[in-house]
């Protein structure tokens, strides 16, 4: 009986699977992420156009043919380190080359990090050094929800260990001024190494880098320590996420923190965490 309500049952599917739309692979032939560039995200612009943003350049889908804007574009000769589409629709594209890696290109187009802006009809460049800090490459885009635009600049690579002459940054673009916040502004360690912003429930933006975590009120970071309850120590900011409750959870190397608003508690292996042997691969 078992075996005749199953064959009967994948009778049934059979025309349901026949039904099924097909897909389309595109490959290189199709001018689509070629000479190994890593897709660093996807998204749907208004124009109903789809970019893919790349490493090395921008490949866009109008629903019948790709277009490409790449290193052969004057406004795209370096490498693309961070993106986003704001809330204006406008896309913001951070390139740059880190100081020791050349990858193809010139001299003369080396440290020459700053951002593209394409408002829906041009693109408009801006250099990190007309910013004021000549940072070699840009790392992270984020837009808080006032409408400020973040800005991570380094002379490191994304994924790249910062050593003792690597320098970092935080551009912040607000009501048409840019500011600059370095180290000595942030007051926490790594944090000028970017690794990711978040604005809270509550409107307050976070940023961390691999060791320290800062937030920013009222016109200056103010950074997360012990003294707060967060025990950081030497572990790694791999994750943070935010819970339907505005509870704040900090995951990394055998230790997860949680902050709900007034103070800090972290929790260990004697908690029941694992070893930092397994890292969490997520937080949800």
């Amino acid at each position: 009986m078992k075996t005749l309500l199953l064959v009967f049952g994948l009778f049934l599917a059979l025309p349901y699977c026949n039904a099924q739309e097909t897909w389309t692979c595109y490959t290189d032939d199709n001018l689509l992420l070629v000479d190994g560039h890593q897709l660093k995200g996807v998204f749907e612009h208004s124009d109903g156009k789809i970019w893919f943003v790349t490493d090395r350049g921008i490949d866009i889908y109008d629903g019948q043919s790709w277009s490409r804007i790449d290193k052969g574009n004057k406004l795209m000769r370096k490498t693309v380190g961070a993106f986003l589409l704001d809330s204006k629709n406008q896309v913001w594209i951070g390139t740059g080359t880190p100081e020791y890696y050349t990858g193809g290109y010139t001299a003369s187009q080396l440290y020459k990090g700053g951002l593209l802006v394409y408002d829906g009809n041009e693109w408009k460049p801006i250099l990190t050094k007309d910013i004021g800090i000549n940072a070699p490459i840009v790392t992270k885009i984020y837009e808080q929800s006032n409408g400020d635009i973040w800005v991570g600049v380094s002379n490191v690579s994304p994924g790249v260990e910062p050593s003792i002459a690597s320098r970092g940054a935080i551009l912040r673009f607000s009501e048409g001024e840019w500011t600059i916040f370095k180290s000595k502004d942030l007051l926490c360690l790594s944090c000028e190494f970017v690794k990711g912003f978040h604005e809270d429930k509550n409107g307050r933006l976070w940023l961390w880098g691999d060791k320290g975590m800062a937030y920013f009120e009222e016109g200056a970071f103010h950074p997360v320590n012990q003294d707060d309850g967060y025990e950081k120590g030497t572990n790694r900011t791999l994750f943070v996420y935010e819970d339907s409750k505005a509870n704040f959870w900090v995951a990394g190397y055998g230790r997860v923190a949680r902050y709900d608003g007034n103070e800090w508690t972290t929790f260990t292996k004697k908690h029941g965490v694992p070893s930092s042997n397994f890292p969490p691969s997520g937080l949800t």
